[in-house]
C-alpha cells in the first residue's frame, strides 16, 4: 500500500473523528511502521486513527476499499481503491471429475491391445499377446505395468495403493470390454509353434498358418519350423545317423517300443484330451530324466509347472496349475500319501477348484495340462478300482549308461541341434494318435510293456500281490478270519513290503474275489466257554506251503536269514 502525498489536505476534508482503512494503502503492516514510525499521525489530525479491516474473502476481494466513518457514514471515495487481482492457479485433475483408474483403464484399452482378459466363471485372469500366444501378467506384473503409467503421466499420484486400485478397476472393466476364453471348438487339432500354427485336418494332413489370438492359445511349442504360412508340413521319417536316433536306441532297439514311445510324446504336445498321463520309471541312470527333461523344453518355459504328487492337495498347491500345458514329476516319495482321486481328476481334465493365498478361490477350472512322471520305482496305487491305473501310460527304462557315456544337460543339446527334427518325430505319432482317435488300449501294447503293466499292479498292491503268490481264491469251507489275516501279514514280512491295516485287507479281498461270504458261528470250545468266530470261505494252495517244506528238507538256510 502507498500513501497519498497530500496526507495533511486529504485529512482537512474530513470532519470530526474519522477512521482511516490501512488496507487502503500499499504497504505491509511492517513496512508502514518502518517508513512512518508506529503510532504517529505524520501531519494527519489526532482524531483521525488508522484500523486494519479482516481480510476480504475471494468473493469480496474486487469490491472498493472504503473509509469507514462513526456514525454510520462512509466516505466512497476519500481513498483510492484498487481490486485486488486473483491468483491464477495450474489445472490439476480432480477426483470428483475423472478418476485416475479410469485414466489408465483408458489408456489400456487404447494403446495395449495386446492386453486381454482370460475370462472365467467368477474371476478374471490378465493376459498378454506376445505374438505366438497368450502368457499370463501376474498381480505384481499388472501392478508394476500401472505403477509405470502414474509415473510418466501423473508422477504425484504414482503410489503403490494407487496402482493396485488402477490395475484393479482396469482388470474388472477389460472382462466385459476385450476378454477371449478356451477354444470350444475341437474338431481340428492345432499345435501352436514358434514362427505359425499347425493345423490337423480331418485326414491329418498339416498347414502352418499365422498364429490367431482368436484362438486363445496360452502356450506353444518353443520351435520353429522354418515353412512359410499356406504351405504344408510332411513330417519326415527321422534320420538314423541323428543324434536323437542314437538316443532312442540306447534306450530300446524295439521299434514296436519306439512307436509306443513316441505316441507318449504326442499326447504331450497335443491339446486334445486323451485322458492320459505318462509314467516313465527303471533304474538310475537309464535316460529316464533326460527324455522327460527334453520333452518340457518343447513347451514354453512359463507353462511348465513341478508339481509333487504327495502334495496335490496342499492348500495353495494348485495355484500354480493355472495356465500350465505340462505338469511335470521328477520324484515320487512313497513314503508318503500319493492323492490318487485329485491326480485322476487333472489327467482326465475334470474342472477343479483353484485355492488362491488372499485372492479368492477359482471354481471349476478346466486345466488342460498333460501330467508326465519319471521315478526310479515303479506306481505304487493302492485305488481298488482300475480308474487310476487305465490312465496311466507306463514305461520301463531298464538300460542304464555308463558314467563314461553319458552328456551333461544332453537334452539342451538334443533340443538345441535337432528340435525340428524331433517335433517331426513327435508329429508323426501324433498323425497316427489322431487317425484312430485314441491312445493305444492296453491290449494293443508292445508285448514287454503289457506284462510290465501286469506285474506293477499286481506289486503296487499288497493284497493282489498276496492273492497272485498264494493263490487265493473263494471255496466251499470257511476259515477263521484271523487265520487269513495272519496268513497275509507272514507273507508281507517275506516281501518287506507294508501291510494293509485289518478293515482295509478285507476291503481290497472283498473287491478282488469274487462270492465272498462272511459268517459268525456260536459253539463251545474244549474249555466249556462259549466263542463267537467270524468266518470266511476264503483258501489258498498247498502248493505253496509244499514248495517250502521241500525247500526246507533240500536247502540248509542260515540260522536268522
Amino acid at each position: 500500500m502507498q500513501l497519498h502525498q497530500d496526507n495533511s489536505a486529504f485529512a482537512q476534508s474530513v470532519n470530526g473523528s474519522q477512521q482511516i482503512d490501512l488496507d487502503a494503502f500499499e504497504l505491509s503492516d511492517e513496512e508502514f511502521n518502518q517508513k512512518y514510525g508506529q503510532g504517529k499521525n505524520h501531519g494527519l489530525s489526532s482524531s483521525i486513527k488508522f484500523i486494519k479491516k479482516p481480510v476480504a474473502t475471494q468473493r469480496t476481494a474486487a469490491l472498493t476499499e472504503q473509509v469507514v466513518v462513526p456514525g454510520g457514514g462512509s466516505s466512497e471515495g476519500a481513498l483510492s481503491s484498487k481490486p485486488k487481482k486473483a491468483k491464477k492457479k495450474k489445472p490439476q485433475v480432480q477426483d470428483e471429475d475423472v478418476h485416475i483408474s479410469d485414466l489408465y483403464t483408458d489408456y489400456v484399452l487404447e494403446h495395449c491391445p495386446h492386453i486381454s482378459a482370460y475370462r472365467l466363471e467368477d474371476d478374471t485372469l490378465i493376459h498378454r499377446w506376445n505374438g505366438r500366444c497368450f502368457e499370463r501378467m501376474s498381480n505384481k506384473d499388472g501392478v508394476s505395468h500401472a505403477a509405470r503409467w502414474l509415473r510418466d503421466h501423473c508422477k504425484k499420484r504414482a503410489t503403490n495403493s494407487v496402482a493396485r486400485e488402477a490395475w484393479a478397476t482396469m482388470e474388472s472393466l477389460l472382462r466385459e470390454e476385450r476378454f477371449f476364453t478356451d477354444r470350444e471348438d475341437d474338431d481340428e487339432t492345432i499345435v501352436p509353434c514358434a514362427d505359425g500354427y499347425l493345423h490337423f485336418d480331418k485326414n491329418q494332413s498339416i498347414t502352418v498358418k499365422p498364429a490367431d489370438p482368436a484362438l486363445g492359445f496360452r502356450y506353444n511349442i518353443d520351435v520353429k519350423c522354418g515353412i512359410k504360412c499356406g504351405q504344408r508340413l510332411v513330417p519326415a521319417p527321422l534320420d538314423p545317423n541323428s543324434k536323437f536316433a542314437g538316443f532312442l536306441n540306447r534306450i530300446t532297439t524295439d521299434s514296436e517300443e519306439q512307436r509306443y514311445l513316441q505316441e507318449m510324446a504326442a499326447v504331450l504336445f497335443l491339446s486334445d484330451n486323451f485322458q492320459m498321463s505318462v509314467w516313465l520309471y527303471g533304474k538310475a541312470k537309464s535316460a529316464k530324466s533326460t527324455f522327460m527333461q527334453l520333452l518340457a523344453l518343447f513347451h514354453s518355459r512359463n507353462s511348465v509347472v513341478q508339481m509333487k504328487l504327495d502334495r496335490i492337495d496342499c492348500p495353495f498347491e494348485t495355484q500354480r496349475l493355472l495356465g500350465a500345458s505340462l505338469i511335470m514329476t521328477d520324484e515320487v516319495n512313497y513314503k508318503k500319501n500319493f492323492h490318487e482321486e485329485s491326480f485322476k481328476s487333472i489327467v482326465t481334465q475334470e474342472p477343479i477348484s483353484i485355492a488362491r493365498k488372499n485372492e479368492v478361490s477359482i471354481n471349476n477350472y478346466n486345466l488342460k495340462a498333460k501330467w508326465v512322471v519319471c521315478s526310479n520305482q515303479a506306481p505304487n496305487i493302492t485305488d481298488d478300482s482300475e480308474g487310476v491305473w487305465r490312465r496311466i501310460a507306463l514305461y520301463e527304462f531298464k538300460n542304464a549308461i555308463p558314467d563314461g557315456e553319458r552328456i551333461k544337460d544332453y537334452h539342451k543339446v538334443l533340443f538345441r541341434e535337432e528340435g525340428f527334427e524331433i517335433l517331426q518325430w513327435v508329429l508323426e505319432g501324433a498323425q497316427r494318435l489322431l487317425k484312430r482317435g485314441r491312445f493305444l488300449e492296453e491290449s494293443e501294447w508292445p508285448k514287454a510293456c503289457r506284462q510290465v503293466k501286469q506285474v506293477v499292479r499286481i506289486e503296487s498292491n499288497s493284497v493282489t500281490h498276496w492273492c497272485s503268490e498264494q493263490g487265493v481264491t473263494t471255496c466251499g469251507r470257511f476259515t477263521d478270519k484271523t487265520t487269513v489275516y495272519h496268513r497275509y501279514l507272514e507273507f508281507c514280512a517275506a516281501a518287506h513290503v507294508d501291510p494293509f491295516a485289518a478293515n482295509i485287507f478285507w476291503r481290497h479281498l472283498k473287491s478282488k474275489l469274487e462270492g465272498v461270504v462272511e459268517k459268525k458261528l456260536k459253539f463251545r470250545n474244549a474249555a466249556g466257554h462259549y466263542v463267537q468266530p467270524y468266518v470266511v470261505n476264503v483258501t489258498w494252495s498247498d502248493e505253496v506251503d509244499r514248495e517250502l517244506e521241500a525247500l526246507n528238507e533240500s536247502v540248509e538256510i542260515p540260522f536268522g536269514l
